[in-house]
């Protein structure tokens, strides 16, 4: 690349002309850099083929020490597969009655870690002896917007500014691990760790705070149910209010100039079932978290026999190349030596 000159110091001669001419001549064009570019990946993949070759070779030269080690691997991945050290995945969906996501995270934050958690929870047990761990918690999708779960966003995809992939703001997925042998333990883990949820003084002020307004938004909906159902028989017993032929679904109360109020059945219905789904909300909303259901298994197993086989005898062909590779370093030595 050029050297960056000085506008002001080359108009005054500050620079000599050669080596003006030199950085000039050194100048590189994109064709040399794509050039450069790709020598670079050759000799990048020349040295690993040379890599691979030299494993395989070392592989078989010594395969006095990497078979043994390889199938010493495969025996700890079957004994570690075995029924009873079957890892499961646990998780169910929360409804958050009053707490914020941002709230609900800061609580559950020390389960994650464990490290900050203390004794005094009962959830603290099952966590520090280990029979319960990995606690994780993931977004629920509502595409719709219509207060319906679709679907539960495992891999974290879901960008909180998507407007169509929308997060739900007062629901949420746990998710924790527990082997097999502990799967016993569930409804006593899950009945600690709401528990531990519920008792929170931050959740629970939350909680009282957001009581009165949800009662008072059952109050209104039923009102305006009843205020729609007297409009609609005003509309269908009522010879006083007649409707208009100006417009449609629009009934006409007096006359034509008084007052108009515009009647669609299909948003009638939608409030009704919007207020029965605000019933049952308030029906359910015993407590600051609620589960939707217990905690269900996946019963995907986390550690499946044929991953664990492969992970395993991989991870012990490349300890037996280390071994064998040391071994062939000191024998080089003490050839050397002798």
């Amino acid at each position: 690349m050029a050297e960056k000159i000085n506008k002001f110091q080359v108009s005054n001669n500050l620079i000599p002309d050669n080596i003006i001419k030199n950085s000039m001549e050194k100048e590189t064009n994109l064709f040399d850099l794509f050039l450069m570019a790709w020598r670079g990946v050759k000799r990048v993949c020349r040295c690993l083929w040379q890599f691979m070759k030299d494993i395989v070779r070392l592989t078989f030269r010594k395969y006095w020490i990497t078979l043994p080690i390889v199938l010493l691997f495969i025996a700890l991945s079957f004994y570690y597969t075995r029924q009873e050290n079957s890892i499961y995945k646990v998780y169910s969906v929360a409804t958050l009655n009053g707490p914020s996501l941002a709230l609900f995270d800061e609580v559950f934050r020390p389960l994650q870690s464990g490290v900050f958690l203390g004794e005094n929870p009962a959830i603290a047990q099952p966590i520090h002896n280990r029979v319960a761990y990995r606690f994780e918690t993931f977004p629920v999708i509502d595409n719709r917007r219509d207060s319906t779960i679709d679907y539960i966003d495992f891999n974290r995809r879901t960008n909180y500014k998507d407007t169509v992939d929308w997060q739900m703001r007062d629901h949420i997925c746990i998710q924790f691990m527990v082997k097999h042998k502990h799967l016993s333990q569930i409804p006593a883990i899950e009945q600690q760790l709401l528990e531990y949820l519920n008792t929170n003084e931050a959740m629970q002020r939350a909680y009282k705070a957001s009581l009165p307004m949800l009662d008072r938004e059952v109050v209104f909906c039923h009102d305006q149910v009843e205020k729609l159902d007297s409009l609609t028989s005003a509309f269908y017993f009522n010879n006083v209010l007649t409707l208009g032929e100006h417009s449609a679904n629009t009934i006409v109360v007096g006359d034509f100039n008084d007052r108009s109020i515009e009647l669609f059945l299909p948003m009638i219905y939608q409030h009704i079932d919007y207020t029965r789904k605000l019933d049952i909300r308030r029906a359910e909303a015993t407590a600051p978290v609620v589960l939707a259901s217990h905690f269900a298994i996946n019963p995907h197993v986390v550690n499946g026999k044929l991953r664990m086989l492969v992970l395993f005898a991989f991870v012990g062909w490349w300890v037996g190349l280390f071994i064998a590779k040391g071994v062939e370093c000191i024998g080089k030595k003490k050839r050397k030596s002798n």
